[in-house]
């Protein structure tokens, strides 16, 4: 799993807070990749603030394959018929 940002505005400088000098400043989204690099989806700042350990581990469990389910036959149960 990869973090890659992507800029959705053209850059606005402004300065740094602490030294001053300037400092491109744009809007940014997330964006969740594979570890072939290949975009899955965006991730909100609330998930993205919970850290990239807690991330990988939603990734993974969202990655994996879904086991099928299986429809369960009704059993019919065979009476002998009387004559």
């Amino acid at each position: 799993m990869q973090l890659q940002v992507e800029c959705d505005r053209p850059s606005v400088v402004q300065p740094c807070l602490i030294c001053a000098e300037p400092v491109a400043m744009a809007a940014a989204r997330i964006i969740l990749c594979d570890d072939q690099g290949h975009g899955v989806g965006e991730v909100c700042t609330t998930c993205l603030e919970n850290g990239f350990d807690w991330l990988s581990a939603q990734f993974e469990q969202l990655s994996k394959p879904k086991k099928p389910a299986i429809a369960r036959q009704p059993r019919h149960l065979e009476m002998p018929i009387s004559a």
